[in-house]
């Protein structure tokens, strides 16, 4: 098994500081592959998700068109980390969901 690590640490060091930005990451990548109509992606790239972020990142994705899939792809993780993978809803984005 791989173990992730941290490369930058923000100089607050909070958690909730950490969790935002990477909720804000997946939300700009989901919004991009919405807008191109990518169907589906994941985080077997080295961007896993913190476990403290599941509940958000998967109202994220179904903000922006796509359900989120929670477990294995790819590398496994400890407790504190999991891939997921994005498929999109229908096969096309709407603001409204």
């Amino acid at each position: 098994m791989t173990k992730a690590t941290l490369h930058i640490r923000f100089r607050d060091q909070s958690p909730s500081f950490v969790h935002g930005y990477e909720a804000g990451q997946w939300s700009e990548k989901l919004a991009e592959a919405a807008r191109i109509g990518a169907e589906s992606l994941d985080t077997r790239n080295g961007f896993p998700i913190h476990r403290a972020n599941e509940d958000l990142i998967i109202e994220i994705a179904r903000k922006h068109g796509f359900i989120c899939e929670l477990g294995p792809v790819g590398l496994e993780f400890d407790d504190t980390y999991t891939n997921c993978r994005f498929t999109l809803i229908g096969g096309s984005h709407d603001e409204d969901r």
